[in-house]
Parts: structure tokens; C-alpha cells; sequence
């Protein structure tokens, strides 16, 4: 029976994990969101024709993406035909918090779901209709439903765990940078149990083999393509990391992912490195019950296994740091969860007091500023290093919706000529006529400079454009969090030169 306090928590975390995620889902676009809409119903039509063998329409794959947004593809809005999605990570982080319950108990399983609820990156990528919104909270269940099946020995939980990494990796391919770790610790979990050496290795290769029977069946569900032509699934991929889109399109300096850690990292995230050691210290000093070092041990180990691994490609993207904050994240709720129960113990009260003190600080921080520049949360940055990192090339389309709404605010914006940056998207939404900013120069009324274009290299149109209005001073400027992402030049009169 739930008591009445237990309910109010669970309406609590509903609330927070659906409140951000499906409103206003139609606010901006990114440039990819009409490309996997495409892709979304070329993957419907095969599948309602049966033809199996072609529900490969990305070598990202993006299987999981197609599915939820099959479910709304005759829709034509774009509130309607994201909302799955967004639900469909709602609904994953309510399974990890259940599964963390089942493993640590209430108080972790409501950081938890607390922590990736607010995790304003998987907010906003919940809001795009894209494939970086599942990955993370899928490679999280991989994980936790391991831990659990090795603490009731239910198989259940380690065929979801099979089955959840195949969902990861046909959701986006580094989803298979776990699969070895998953593995790993399958091996790790079993040699050390009781019995003889001969059955030590029949118990881990069987149990090994259920984990990849899993895997398998969940990859076939998901991507039917897989068990009819696989040769040719797999060499469609693999295409994919030869052509020159994936080796030079994004292929940013060594230095840009710890970059991307500093600048993009929420506050807590940050503090979960710092945390950690202090607990640890803290139950060294009380001998009292330590927290789960062997998760958290393992939850940090993936997540700087993800990073070298993404550093090691050749495209990059802060987005697809995604899943390492996500696990930072986990690694926090468990941390905060113990230090609660240290609070009983009058040798550590205090140094557990200050910690918790500074999570909720940070905390209310990372809420404050997920409400202040709600809807568009993809312009989220860190608000403590982001000064200090300097400029990172970033934007995608957030802002592009404002800047339209302003010129339409004009008395004769029908008749008005707008040249922008990501000219698509800033065209959904103004009604008079857009050209690509390159075309700057072409009768155009006003030019729309996009943080995006910033970063580039020396020789790139983009930054051609910015070197030639760098001078003159901006009709409208459109910030987030006093971060700006679109200059609005007027360049019928003549632009006064910016002050010094």
C-alpha cells in the first residue's frame, strides 16, 4: 500500500520528468529534425508494405527514433509528431528510477529520477526529433538491471539488460561502447562466486551467452533488417565512418571534448567528481555503512571509457556527451543517498550537512536556469565555467524562432527579405522571404548572424560574413542566460560603428 507521502513523491517526479519534456515542442526546429522526420516515414512505409530487409534508413541507425515517431508520422504538426519521443525518454527514466529502487532503496531512486528528470541536456534532447534523447537513459537501464539481476539472480533482469543494450545501439551507435563493459562485469560478477573452477566458467559462459541471446533478440525487434540482410546493414554502416561527412565534417581539435566537459557540464555534474572522494573519506572517518563503491566505481569508469571513446573519432559533437553527464548524474543520486544516511552520525554530521548543503545550492541553481530559458533548453551552458572556457562553436536553431517573431513584428514584414544562418528552420517561422546568409548581399533587408557560425576556421564563408559586420552594431541581439545566439543587422541604413 502506498502512503500518502510516497504518492505526493511519485506525483512529484511525474511531474518533473513530464513537464519540461512535452510542452511547447513546436517552439524551434534544428537542421536534422526534417531530415529523420523523412527518414521516419520511408522506415512506416517499408514496414507497412513488409519489406523488412529496408527498415535501415541511417547508418546512426536511429531504429528506436523510427519507431516512436511511426507512431504520429500522418500528423503534420510538430507538437504532435515529437511528443512520442519525448514521452519515450519520460517513460525510460521512470524505468530506471523503479530499478534503482529495487536496487539501493527510495532515497536513491528518487535522486536518481530526480537528477536525470532535470538533466536539462536530456530535457532538450527529449524536445528534438533526433536520436540523442534515448541513448543515454538506455545505457543507464543496461546497467542497472545488470546490477539488479546480480543481486536477486532473477534472469529477467539480465535478459533486460541484453535487450536494453540492443535498444542503445540501434538508437545510436556508440551505444556499442558498453557492450564489452557489460560483459566485463558479467565475468567479474561470477568467477569470484563459490564452486569449482569448471563450474565458475559453465555458469559465466552460460549467463554470458542468455545476456547475448538478448541482445540479439532485441536487436532483430528492433531491426528486423539485421536477421534478413545483415551483410548489408553492416557495410551500410560501416560506409558511413569512411565517407567524408563523418571524418572531416566535425572533426574538431584534442582539445575540444575537455572543453565540452567544462562548458556544457551542469554544476552538480562537476561536483559529483569532487563528491564522491568526500563520501568515501566521510565513511573512512565514521566506519559506518559505506556507500555502493563497486556501482559508482563502475558508473565513472564507463563514463570515462564513453569520453575516450568519443574522443577517439573523428566527428565530434557536444551533444554526444550526452550519456557521460547522464552518468555522472546516477553517480550523484547514489552519493547524495548515502550522505543523507550519514546525517545520523554525530562524528561526520557536519562535513555530510555542508555537501548536501552544497548539492542544493547547486541544485536550485541548475533549476533556476533551466526555468529561465525554458523552452529553448538546448541553449543550456554551464553558468560557473562557461566565462572561463572561452567561445565554443554551438547552436542549433535555438533563438532562430525569436528573431523571426521580432521581424514579423514589423509593419511590413510580408515584404521584407531576410538573409540567415540555418535558413530553413528561421524560414518556418518568418513570413516574409528568407535566402541563405551567404547571399547576404543580395537586396536583403536584414542579416541574421547565428552563434553557430562562430569557431569556424579562418578561410569559411561563415566567418567572412561575421569579420563584415563585426563593426556595425546590431538592431536586436537574442541571449540566454546572457549568452548570445542571434545578432538581427539592419542593412537598409547605414550601420553606425560599434564603441570601442
Amino acid at each position: 500500500m502506498i502512503s500518502a507521502r510516497q504518492l505526493v513523491l511519485i506525483v512529484l517526479l511525474l511531474t518533473a520528468i513530464l513537464l519540461p519534456r512535452v510542452f511547447n515542442l513546436d517552439v524551434f526546429r534544428t537542421p536534422d529534425e526534417d531530415r529523420w522526420i523523412s527518414r521516419t516515414a520511408s522506415f512506416t512505409r517499408e514496414l507497412s508494405f513488409g519489406r523488412l530487409d529496408r527498415l535501415l534508413w541511417s547508418p546512426t541507425p536511429g531504429t528506436t527514433t523510427h519507431w516512436l515517431g511511426a507512431l504520429t508520422v500522418r500528423f503534420n504538426d510538430w507538437q504532435t509528431k515529437k511528443l512520442p519521443l519525448a514521452l519515450g525518454q519520460a517513460l525510460l527514466i521512470a524505468l530506471a528510477g523503479y530499478l534503482a529502487w529495487r536496487l539501493w532503496g527510495k532515497t536513491t531512486a528518487f535522486f536518481l529520477t530526480l537528477l536525470l528528470a532535470l538533466n536539462p541536456h536530456l530535457i532538450a534532447q527529449a524536445r528534438v526529433y533526433g536520436t540523442d534523447g534515448l541513448l543515454p537513459v538506455l545505457i543507464i537501464i543496461s546497467f542497472l538491471s545488470l546490477w539488479l539481476w546480480q543481486k536477486t539472480n532473477a534472469n529477467r533482469y539480465l535478459f533486460l539488460s541484453g535487450f536494453a543494450s540492443a535498444a542503445a545501439v540501434l538508437s545510436k551507435l556508440p551505444g556499442l561502447i558498453i557492450v564489452p563493459l557489460l560483459l566485463i562485469a558479467i565475468a567479474l560478477y561470477l568467477i569470484p562466486q563459490k564452486g569449482t573452477v569448471k563450474h565458475k566458467i559453465q555458469n559465466t559462459i552460460y549467463k554470458t551467452l542468455l545476456w547475448l541471446l538478448a541482445f540479439l533478440v532485441g536487436a532483430i525487434l528492433i531491426l528486423p533488417s539485421l536477421a534478413i540482410t545483415p551483410a548489408a546493414v553492416i557495410d551500410n554502416i560501416l560506409e558511413t565512418f569512411r565517407s567524408e561527412g563523418y571524418t572531416t565534417l566535425h572533426a574538431y581539435g584534442s582539445n575540444y571534448y575537455p572543453r565540452v566537459l567544462l562548458f556544457f557540464s551542469t554544476p552538480l555534474e562537476l561536483l559529483s567528481v569532487f563528491l564522491i572522494p568526500v563520501a568515501l573519506l566521510i565513511h573512512r572517518r565514521s566506519k559506518s555503512s559505506p556507500p555502493p563503491t563497486r556501482h559508482l566505481l563502475w558508473l565513472l569508469a564507463t563514463a570515462a571509457f564513453f569520453y575516450l571513446a568519443m574522443s577517439l573519432g573523428d566527428k565530434k559533437g557536444y551533444r554526444y556527451l550526452v550519456p557521460v553527464f547522464s552518468l555522472l548524474d546516477v553517480a550523484l543520486a547514489i552519493t547524495v543517498a548515502w550522505l543523507i544516511t550519514a546525517l545520523v552520525n554525530r562524528k561526520v554530521r557536519r562535513a555530510a550537512t555542508i555537501a548536501l548543503g552544497i548539492f542544493a545550492a547547486l541544485f536550485t541553481i541548475q533549476l533556476l536556469d533551466i526555468i529561465n530559458i525554458y523552452p529553448h533548453v538546448l541553449a543550456y551552458t554551464n553558468p560557473i565555467t562557461r566565462n572561463r572556457i572561452g567561445e565554443m562553436q554551438y547552436g542549433w536553431g535555438e533563438g532562430l524562432d525569436e528573431a523571426a517573431a521580432y521581424l514579423n513584428a514589423k509593419p511590413n514584414a510580408s515584404e521584407l527579405t531576410v538573409a540567415s544562418y540555418y535558413p530553413n528552420e528561421f524560414g518556418h517561422y518568418f513570413i516574409g522571404e528568407t535566402k541563405p546568409a551567404h547571399q547576404h548581399d543580395q537586396n536583403c533587408d536584414y542579416v541574421v548572424i547565428y552563434r553557430a557560425m562562430f569557431g569556424r576556421g579562418l578561410n569559411e564563408w561563415e566567418t567572412d560574413i561575421i569579420n563584415q559586420y563585426r563593426r556595425q552594431t546590431p538592431e536586436k541581439i537574442i541571449s540566454y542566460r546572457n549568452v548570445p545566439f542571434v545578432w538581427i543587422y539592419n542593412t537598409t541604413p547605414p550601420n553606425p560603428p560599434a564603441k570601442p
